[in-house]
């Protein structure tokens, strides 16, 4: 009986070792599993984060604006009927890229004409340079961007606005706006913003973020 008794004390114990281990084995696992998930979800993010704020890309788009002259509202206040003969349409495309945080590029090639047809004559926007070369550009996760520094501008085949003071605003990565220096520019474009619409965005591999 005592064998007996032995015997079925060690099959006991056998049986609750192996399942102890079989626990610890699970919960080892498990908890292996949860820190290879965690890891792997920190990489992602980190991954994730630094996708959404590119520091080299390439974006291009068009200009679609409209310039009024001054004092040209009608008798009705609330009436935007502005005539022909005062008010500009600026039309043409716009190219801005980055390489490092370090704009590379900024072409903006555009036609301004009174709406009658009159007055018609063409601008660029050249010899782009930042004001602070150590600030570097990022397009946010938002993709928002905001970017001054200085460019010639272009009338015709002449350049009689150098150095011209020029803030730079990407909204959404939808629209740009662009805002000169309206001393620099001789009030030529009445102290009004030029606007465009953002078509395509490529960041440093030529992967389309828009």
């Amino acid at each position: 009986m005592k064998i007996f008794y032995i015997l079925s004390l060690i099959i006991s114990l056998i049986a609750i070792v192996g399942m102890s281990s079989s626990i610890s084995e699970i919960n080892v696992n498990q908890v292996l599993g949860q820190i290879n998930n965690i890891n792997l979800n920190i990489t992602n993010s980190l991954k994730t984060s630094s996708g959404n704020a590119p520091d080299t890309f390439d974006m291009n788009g068009v200009i679609s604006s409209l310039i009024f002259v001054p004092n040209t509202t009608t008798n009705n206040s609330n009436s935007w009927d502005v005539p022909d003969p005062k008010k500009f349409i600026l039309s043409g495309d716009w190219n801005l890229a980055a390489n490092s945080g370090t704009i590379t590029k900024l072409y903006v090639n555009f036609t301004k004409v009174l709406a009658d047809g009159t007055r018609w004559h063409s601008h660029e926007f050249i010899n782009f340079k930042t004001n602070d070369e150590n600030n570097k550009v990022l397009l946010d996760p938002n993709r928002n961007l905001s970017v001054s520094g200085i460019v010639d501008v272009k009338l015709n085949n002449l350049i009689p606005y150098n150095n011209t003071d020029i803030n730079i605003t990407i909204s959404k990565g939808n629209t740009i706006k662009f805002i000169l220096d309206n001393e620099d520019t001789g009030n030529h474009f009445l102290n009004q913003s030029i606007y465009g619409i953002v078509k395509s965005i490529n960041d440093k591999e030529g992967n389309k973020i828009k």
